[in-house]
C-alpha cells in the first residue's frame, strides 16, 4: 500500500497547535483532544474533537461547545475549526501508517505490531477507520467466520479472527486467527489466562521494590468507562485482577517496568499502576492530566499455543520510549 500524507500521531498535532495557537490547551476527555477559549458575553470553551483516520491522519471531526448553547459562540467555533484544519493540512508528512507492521504470518495466525493511536474496532457511534477495517482489506479470510459484537448504538460488527485487543493508545503485539479452529483455541487460552503476556511501561515516580504483585479486583466506575479498585464509586460486580511487575531501570522522575498481567481485564495495567501510586506516563485518564506525552505502554511479548505448539512473539518498544 502506498504511503499517504497525514499527521501520524497526537503529539504531532499538539506540537503544531501549541506553536500556532497560543491559547491551545489539552483536554483529558478521550474524544475531546483540544480546546480553545472563546469569548462572548460569557466566557465559554469551544471544543474541537480530533480522530486518527488511517489514510488521512488527525482531522477535526466535529465542533461542540463545552458550555450551554445560549453562551456558545458559533462564529468562534467555526473560525477555530478552520484555523486548525489549515494548520494540520499545511504540515502533513508522508507516512505509511496504513501498512500493517507484520511480525509473523503463516496459515494459522497473523501477528502484527499495532501502532499507538489506532483503535482496534468501531465503538458506539464512531465513524473512524479502525484496525478491523485494515485487517479485512488485507486478509478477508480471517473474517469468514462469525465473531459478532453488538455495540450500544445497535450496530453488530464481526470481529472475525480478532481474539484479543489493545487500548487505542497502547502499541504492540496482537495475534489474529485465520480459522475458526485456531480462533476457538486462542479464545479459550485467553479466557483461562494460560497465555503469557509481557508489557513494558514507563511509570511516574520511583518504584521502590524491584519486584511487586498487585492483587486488586476491578470494577467499572459509575457513569464512566474507567475501571477502579475503589468499590465505593464502582458499579457492577468486581472481577479479580492480578498483575506481576519488575523494575527494569530507574530514572530521575520515572521508572521503566515490566508488567505481567495474570488476568486480562480492561485497563488492568493502567488502573493497577495508578492504584499503587505510579500511573503510566502519558495516561491522562488514570494519571497526570494535561500531559502531551503519548501513553508509554507497549505489549512487548506474547506466548501462546497454536495447534499444540508453543509460540512466542515479541516486538521491541517504539522510539517514543527513548533509551531505557
Amino acid at each position: 500500500m502506498s504511503s499517504q500524507k497525514f499527521l501520524a500521531d497526537r503529539s504531532s498535532l499538539f506540537f503544531l497547535l501549541e506553536k500556532h495557537t497560543p491559547d491551545f490547551q489539552v483536554l483529558t476527555k478521550p474524544k475531546q483532544l483540544a480546546f480553545f477559549p472563546g469569548t462572548t458575553k460569557k466566557r465559554t470553551l469551544s471544543c474541537l474533537a480530533f480522530y486518527l483516520v488511517p489514510g488521512k491522519g488527525l482531522e477535526p471531526s466535529w465542533v461542540a461547545p463545552l458550555a450551554p448553547k445560549a453562551s456558545a459562540s458559533t462564529n468562534f467555533a467555526t473560525r477555530a475549526y478552520r484555523n486548525v484544519n489549515t494548520i494540520i493540512h499545511e504540515n502533513m508528512v508522508e507516512c505509511e501508517y496504513m501498512k500493517l507492521d507484520i511480525i509473523h504470518e503463516d496459515a494459522d495466525v497473523l501477528v502484527i505490531n499495532k501502532p499507538a493511536g489506532l483503535v482496534v474496532h468501531p465503538f458506539d457511534n464512531s465513524t473512524e477507520e479502525t484496525l478491523l477495517d485494515i485487517l479485512k482489506a488485507y486478509n478477508p479470510t480471517s473474517f469468514s467466520f462469525d465473531n459478532p459484537l453488538t455495540l450500544q448504538d445497535g450496530r453488530v460488527i464481526n470481529l472475525g479472527g480478532i481474539v484479543h485487543k489493545l487500548d487505542r493508545e497502547t502499541s504492540g503485539i496482537m495475534v489474529i486467527a485465520k480459522s475458526r479452529e485456531v480462533f476457538e483455541s486462542l479464545q479459550e487460552q485467553f479466557l483461562n489466562h494460560t497465555t503469557h503476556k509481557e508489557y513494558i511501561a514507563l511509570v511516574e515516580g520511583g518504584v521502590d521494590q524491584n519486584t511487586f504483585v498487585i492483587d486488586a479486583p476491578l470494577s467499572r466506575i459509575k457513569k464512566s468507562f474507567k475501571r477502579t479498585t475503589d468499590m465505593s464509586i464502582a458499579r457492577g460486580k468486581q472481577v479479580s485482577a492480578i498483575t506481576h511487575g519488575e523494575v527494569i531501570s530507574r530514572h530521575e522522575s520515572t521508572t521503566c517496568v515490566r508488567l505481567l498481567p495474570v488476568t486480562g481485564r480492561t485497563h488492568q495495567l493502567r488502573a493497577h499502576m495508578a492504584h499503587i501510586g505510579h500511573p503510566i506516563v502519558g495516561d491522562t485518564v488514570y494519571g497526570t492530566k494535561g500531559t502531551n506525552s503519548p501513553l508509554m505502554l507497549h505489549a512487548h511479548k506474547l506466548t501462546l499455543t497454536v495447534k499444540g505448539e508453543e509460540k512466542t512473539y515479541r516486538v521491541e518498544v517504539p522510539k517514543t520510549f527513548g533509551d531505557l
